[in-house]
């Protein structure tokens, strides 16, 4: 095969196909390939969605949706994947999270969000390691990659290249959020009103 997600032996054409049949606690594994996410995949459950091999799986939201929305019950670990092209006209370009979100050697890129978190919008719990961020932007609100609101953030060992925001936090705002962030560069990020980081 091509292209695909396999849970233990099982295959599915789609990730949405895969997420459906998913239970609690699964490993979703793809075949490296260009994947286009038609509406947001809904995560109410624990998950865990990787590449089979290597080289990275792309999930792209074609300029027209987000890629994911976690509920208060979902709990999504996303690792080796690449990100891109997420829109949302409100919050989260790529991901809205509102249970628990853990990010692992992953690249999110050109992601766009009108309101705030260019890439991630968090009301939860939001886990970052090893991970890369270029090009995502705002259009009016805050955090060009990552916006949180409430819950609590980590980031370790990742960079923040060339993101954008039209108004506060060109990479990352912060509010009401317990956040660490160790080992992390930031990079000609830009924000038009106050914290280019």
């Amino acid at each position: 095969r091509e292209d695909g997600w396999f849970i233990g032996e099982s295959a599915y054409d789609t990730l949405e196909s895969a997420v459906a049949n998913a239970n609690d606690g699964d490993i979703i594994e793809g075949i490296a390939s260009n994947y286009t996410i038609t509406s947001p995949i809904y995560i109410d459950k624990t998950l865990t969605i990787q590449s089979l091999a290597a080289d990275a799986p792309v999930l792209s939201g074609n300029k027209s949706n987000s890629i994911f929305s976690i509920g208060t019950n979902g709990r999504l670990t996303l690792k080796n994947l690449v990100l891109i092209n997420g829109y949302s006209d409100d919050d989260g370009g790529a991901i809205s999270n509102n249970g628990s979100l853990i990010i692992l050697n992953s690249t999110f890129t050109a992601n766009i969000a009108y309101n705030s978190g260019g890439a991630i919008f968090s009301n939860g719990s939001l886990i970052i390691e090893n991970s890369f961020f270029n090009k995502n932007r705002v259009n009016y609100g805050n955090g060009g990659v990552i916006s949180t609101e409430d819950g609590t953030l980590s980031v370790n060992n990742s960079e923040f290249v060339e993101n954008y925001d039209a108004f506060n936090g060109g990479a990352i705002a912060i509010s009401s959020t317990n956040a660490i962030i160790n080992n992390t560069n930031f990079t000609d990020n830009y924000a038009g009103n106050m914290a280019g980081a």
